[in-house]
């Protein structure tokens, strides 16, 4: 029989939430990581509020998640590197304002 090792790997990150990646699967029947060594889940806990960060978008679906987080944190949140958010949602920050996003402000470096 082979061996399985499992871990978690836990971090605070910058907007306060406690973030823990692990190989445990979450209970879905289909999980196709099941019984790889893989760390494909994360657990965010709380009950922390979220604060303001200093933001970098690493990739589009992230990007997304970290407006989401910053609209809903206390304080301000500057994100960097939005061109995969310009390039995956049309009109983004208009879109956002409409929706009642008034402190949301886009700054373009030059």
């Amino acid at each position: 029989m082979g061996r399985h090792c499992s871990f978690t790997f836990c971090f605070e990150c910058s907007c306060g939430a406690l973030v823990r990646i692990t190989t445990r699967c979450l209970g879905a029947v289909a999980c196709r990581f099941h019984g790889r060594d893989f760390q494909h889940t994360a657990k965010i806990g709380g009950p922390r509020r979220l604060r303001g960060a200093d933001l970098v978008i690493p990739d589009l679906r992230a990007g997304f998640g970290y407006v989401l987080a910053a609209l809903v944190a206390e304080g301000t949140s500057t994100i960097a590197e939005t061109r995969y958010l310009e390039r995956g949602y049309e009109q983004l920050v208009a879109k956002l304002a409409a929706v009642g996003a008034a402190s949301f402000a886009q700054v373009r470096a030059l």
